[in-house]
């Protein structure tokens, strides 16, 4: 599998990495993960490889989320290659928490600005996210709902089992419309954040925000419909 030139290679991956330094936004999902591999794999061409990953688990999202061993399923990746992949999903986690640090009111635009910037950019599928803190505006846990593009099937009862769980008091939800074609928030959310609403406050448990995502704009919830 890949180039056995392995000058025709270096050259290749010259060129993405100075694609990336001058531009990262201008690299395709399976650039970035190819351009990922060249610093476990030295001297060969792993373009190949780096769509297989995509193929193999479905999207961009899924191939980070993916455990070391799930990635190590995958014919031609090493304990190497998949401990470097999931490493940068540990490291992006870890990054994203320290910007919620205990004690502090994280309920506020700037944290949710963070939080969009870190988890929410460059996705191409249909997601929802689901945040749920404590009393004090400390983030307890996040859960995250897929759907196809046009469409993401909440289960309310789900939500509101998962929140009281974790004991939360409160609930921001943060989804996208990766077509960047459907503007704001649509019937069909406002018709599913207007029953996840009445199912909360039926258990004591505050709705924050709802906050919707297209490209590189965003809409709340608090700012249209409270």
């Amino acid at each position: 599998m890949g180039n056995a030139n392995p000058g025709l290679s270096e050259g290749h991956r010259e060129r993405l990495r100075m694609r990336y330094i001058k531009n990262a936004d201008s690299l395709l999902d399976y650039e970035l993960i190819e351009l990922l591999l060249t610093y476990a794999i030295p001297r060969r061409d792993v373009k190949p490889l780096a769509k297989l990953l995509l193929r193999e688990f479905g999207s961009f999202h899924n191939v980070f989320e993916a455990s070391p061993e799930e990635l190590m399923s995958v014919k031609g990746i090493s304990e190497r290659m998949a401990v470097l992949i999931s490493l940068m999903r540990a490291s992006g986690q870890f990054a994203l928490k320290s910007r919620f640090k205990i004690g502090e009111n994280m309920l506020n635009i700037q944290s949710l600005s963070d939080y969009i910037r870190l988890r929410m950019s460059a996705l191409n599928e249909e997601v929802c996210h689901l945040l749920i803190y404590d009393r004090r505006g400390v983030l307890l846990t996040e859960k995250e709902y897929q759907g196809t593009p046009n469409d993401i099937s909440l289960k309310v009862g789900d939500i509101v089992k998962h929140v009281l769980f974790h004991n939360g008091t409160n609930v921001v939800l943060i989804h996208n419309h990766p077509d960047n074609g459907r503007n704001r928030f649509s019937p069909e959310d406002i018709a599913s954040t207007e029953k996840i609403i009445k199912a909360l406050n039926l258990v004591g448990v505050e709705f924050y925000d709802h906050i919707v995502v297209c490209g590189k704009r965003w809409y709340r919830w608090r700012e249209k419909y409270v």
